[in-house]
């Protein structure tokens, strides 16, 4: 499956006018436009650029995985640094439950 990505415009658009929450690894942005569209990044508090590129890395995964989960929302989701080195399956629970959270919203 390949991801449908979020565009700088579009990004920028959402730090602006969407929604935010948090979870304990991973933080969210995300707007309804119809369209299911992702982007993902690692926060810049993190020097170390192969834990940022681990951390995107983590994400995309989660993304692909659960492509048919997610709502037809613009989501960007920010990695904390806990994120690179925390188990797959406690990061994929925060990750689904940001999901949930998304589509209650």
């Amino acid at each position: 499956m390949r991801l449908i990505t979020l565009s700088a415009i579009e990004i920028k658009r959402l730090f602006e006018r969407g929604k935010k929450i948090s979870g304990t690894y991973l933080a969210a942005r995300y707007m309804n436009m119809g369209e299911k569209k992702v982007g993902v990044g690692a926060s810049g508090k993190i020097k170390s650029k192969p834990f940022r590129n681990r951390i995107r890395r983590r994400i995309r995964e989660l993304f692909r995985l659960n492509w048919d989960m997610l709502p037809d929302y613009h989501i960007f989701i920010v990695g904390r640094s806990s994120a690179a080195e925390v188990e797959w399956k406690e990061l994929e629970r925060d990750f689904l439950n940001l999901i949930e959270k998304i589509k209650h919203s």
